[in-house]
């Protein structure tokens, strides 16, 4: 983990300079960066041209007269400019950021808007637009009564586009910090009001689709300071709490394809066990993806969410040999083929066909009928460079070809060999997975001990 300093000392070491050794301005600050990096310094939250323009100055004053301004009339017209201006300096960089969190401005917002929850729409909207800046990036600030702020707005959700920013507020308090997930997660009231928000008939789409981002955030692991991360127990209670109200918004919102890719994703982000796979079977769950697929042909973000979605509940063996007798498998190869200039696709594609293929003979033979071998020697020529379609193709080639010469001897007609040499050669991260589809080929291949001992005992 980089060393960190504050703006008070780097802004100090320039003034050294200055004084000590006679530098100019520009010189100084020049010195005083080297100096930092090459003791391991982290300069990204520091403004390091301060002195040269002033900057720091400048956001201080302005947050002054902001807290000056709240202080005199809470309902000023002059907030909404202010406002607006302090953002735009909050959004130009995460030092900004750190300055401001420095100079008391979350307590300025958060305080200002806990004592006034009768302020104008459009003051409030702006108060919580400076919050969800300020907090980009920057997730350490949330304290009580910040927390007691979303949790308020969840309970008694008056008005959606509060809610939007208190929501994009949340996924910015959660992103990359451990305990700001725990504190929403663990908090009963919290998950209810969530699950009343997701059910109300008159959810808008900006709403879901940030709820959608929240469930994501909730389960990766992006902390570095956590010692344990919990990301597979977030996933499970979000699955058992969220799993069928996400499909109902699923069926929904099948005309708004920016929400069906944010519910797709979501979903794909909590199903992460066996019982969630089957859960989504039984409510329906793989016709309704069937039916999207065939209503959204033309576009690929929507195609590869639902190949990506596939490709989890696939996980689950009994889901994965109802994949198959409910999505025609011609869908499946022709959606990928009719995008396979897109390396995303294919990727995806090979990803979720591998899935579907594995330990499932009678899946293999449905792909094989309908032309797989065509498309993942396809996909192979069209992006030779692509490491994941090398490794995802080496294994599809593997399930589909183990045990049965005819999908071998497919392969061999359409030239896939010198696609998985190109792939030895190419890609030393793949090696070990060209080479099993090269012997599953029935090929000689070189076998590399990755460690061998040197004949010694072992001594206590």
């Amino acid at each position: 983990m980089s060393k960190k300093i504050s703006q008070q000392t780097f802004d100090d070491a320039v003034k050294e300079n200055i004084e000590e050794f006679s530098m100019s301005t520009s010189e100084a600050v020049e010195s005083a960066i080297q100096e930092f990096e090459s003791q391991g310094v982290s300069l990204q939250n520091i403004i390091t041209n301060s002195l040269l323009t002033n900057e720091v100055e400048i956001i201080k004053e302005k947050i002054n007269k902001l807290k000056k301004v709240i202080e005199e009339n809470p309902s000023d017209p002059e907030l909404l400019p202010l406002l607006k201006d302090i953002k735009e300096e909050l959004d130009s960089g995460i030092a900004k950021r750190v300055l401001g969190g420095q100079c008391g401005l979350y307590d300025t917002l958060v305080d200002h808007i806990i004592k006034h929850e009768t302020l104008e729409k459009s003051i409030k909207v702006a108060f919580f637009e400076a919050l969800v800046s300020l907090m980009t990036g920057y997730p350490d600030l949330l304290d009580d009564k910040g927390f007691s702020i979303v949790a308020n707005t969840l309970k008694n959700p008056s008005d959606d586009d509060i809610l939007y920013l208190v929501l994009r507020w949340s996924v910015e308090c959660c992103i990359k910090h451990e305990r700001n997930r725990e504190r929403f997660l663990n908090n009963e009231t919290v998950i209810l009001s969530i699950k009343n928000v997701i059910e109300k008939d008159t959810i808008s789409a900006d709403v879901l689709r940030s709820l959608c981002r929240l469930f994501q955030t909730f389960v990766v692991n992006d902390d570095i300071r956590a010692e344990i991360p919990n990301a597979h127990k977030h996933a499970c209670l979000i699955s058992i709490e969220f799993l069928q109200p996400l499909i109902v918004r699923l069926k929904n919102f099948r005309s708004d394809k920016r929400v069906l890719v944010s519910v797709l994703q979501a979903l794909v982000a909590i199903i992460v066990r066996n019982e969630f796979c089957q859960s989504f079977a039984d409510a329906g769950g793989l016709e309704l993806l069937r039916d999207i697929i065939l209503d959204y042909l033309e576009d690929e973000n929507v195609c590869r969410s639902c190949l990506g979605l596939i490709k989890v509940v696939a996980g689950n063996d009994q889901v994965k040999a109802k994949v198959m007798q409910v999505i025609d498998p011609s869908i499946l190869v022709s959606t990928i083929k009719k995008f396979s200039n897109s390396q995303k696709m294919c990727g995806q594609g090979l990803t979720t066909l591998s899935m579907l293929s594995l330990r499932n003979a009678n899946n293999c033979q449905l792909l094989r009928d309908n032309n797989v071998t065509e498309l993942v020697v396809q996909c192979l020529k069209v992006h030779p460079q692509n490491k994941k379609i090398a490794k995802n193709a080496c294994w599809l080639i593997k399930n589909l070809s183990q045990g049965n010469e005819k999908f071998g001897a497919d392969f061999l007609n359409l030239g896939v060999e010198d696609c998985l040499r190109s792939i030895l050669k190419n890609h030393e991260d793949c090696v070990f997975e060209a080479n099993t589809a090269l012997r599953v080929l029935g090929f000689e291949v070189e076998s590399k001990d990755i460690w061998t001992g040197e004949g010694k005992g072992i001594e206590n």
